[in-house]
């Protein structure tokens, strides 16, 4: 039986849309998915018979969880690999940002990871649905939100950013929304109209807003206080400090989900949140690509993927095994320039 194709696309009457088609995989992308999906958008955005780009998942769980975990674990110690996925990927995000034609990610089910740089990078006409599941989840997997998400993680009202960066907590629409990562909510179903809408003439933002519904409220609204008292905090061990003095349920769960992910990345996440203020989408950009790099030098990302993915065991072994144990010297070194080894990232 022959596979279908990881990327699926269709243009009529002006749109064009395009399919992440690997549901059984929650629609991972992979370094293939990536080298496509830059052909086909970038061609869109030249050609002057295609007016709007929608990009959806396949299936009914997932606009896509993420990179492709286990390719990046299968080619550990390729350099030139390692290099090219994470370019490629990288390169996509900052080309939506600056999309001059309407790109709306139909972001229903999980949205995690890659799957966020690919959708929450544009503007304006974001869509998420009931079933939407956003997170950042990195730091359980001993990585750190790549894909420029400092970007948009230091953008969000207050220190919700940061809340979801360290905790990895799972929100829904109506928070998605509150946060800045997305604009408009729609039912699930309502993805073929909106389609058929767009194909019939009708401007983008004119059939957003004529079928978009109320999302409900938002939960991190309702949090904020609590959130930034904090999460505002000047250094990660404040941030502890902070939640050990909040008392009550959400605190210590809070607290637990800090302590349960990678030590080290959660420092280098802190770091990377807190410099993506005021930072330029290609500087958050190119930080984070040496950041990607040089995690793929250390084994916490491995053994993370082992522990959760692989063996699925979650019980990862992490080194060091506490935030108080990670020597600041390692964290300060992954955001130095790459040397000779790598190519620093461009955009040319």
């Amino acid at each position: 039986m022959r596979e279908e194709p990881p990327i699926l696309t269709d243009v009529a009457d002006g749109v064009a849309v395009l399919t992440l088609n690997r549901p059984r995989a929650l629609n991972a992308i992979n370094l293939e998915m990536l080298h496509a999906m830059w052909d086909h958008v970038t061609r869109w955005r030249d050609d002057q018979n295609v007016s709007a780009v929608i990009i959806k998942g396949a299936g009914d769980k997932a606009f896509s969880a993420g990179g492709d975990v286990r390719a990046v674990v299968e080619k550990r110690g390729d350099d030139a690999f390692m290099h090219e996925v994470y370019r490629a990927e990288y390169v996509y995000d900052r080309m939506i940002h600056h999309y001059p034609k309407p790109y709306i990610p139909f972001m229903d089910g999980i949205v995690m990871g890659g799957g966020a740089g690919i959708s929450v990078h544009s503007r304006g006409r974001r869509i998420v649905t009931e079933r939407t599941v956003f997170a950042m989840p990195e730091t359980a997997l001993g990585l750190f939100p790549d894909m420029g998400a400092s970007h948009f993680l230091a953008r969000t009202p207050g220190s919700i950013g940061m809340y979801l960066s360290l905790t990895g907590v799972r929100i829904g629409a109506a928070d998605a929304i509150r946060a800045g990562f997305a604009d408009h909510h729609m039912p699930s179903g309502a993805i073929d109209d909106l389609i058929a809408a767009l194909r019939t003439g009708e401007d983008a933002d004119a059939a957003i807003a004529r079928m978009r519904t109320d999302p409900g409220p938002s939960s991190l609204a309702a949090m904020a206080d609590a959130i930034d008292r904090c999460f505002s905090a000047d250094s990660l061990g404040g941030v502890i400090a902070a939640l050990e003095a909040e008392n009550g349920e959400w605190a210590a769960e809070s607290l637990k989900l800090i302590r349960a992910m990678c030590p080290f990345s959660q420092a280098v996440t802190f770091k990377d949140v807190r410099m993506g203020r005021g930072r330029s989408i290609e500087e958050c950009l190119c930080t984070a690509f040496r950041l990607a790099l040089r995690f793929m030098d250390r084994e916490d990302y491995f053994e993370g993927a082992r522990a959760i993915l692989i063996d699925k065991d979650n019980a990862p072994r992490w080194n060091p095994d506490a935030i108080e144990k990670v020597d600041p010297a390692e964290v300060d070194a992954c955001f130095a320039p790459l040397g000779e080894r790598f190519r620093e990232l461009s955009f040319d």
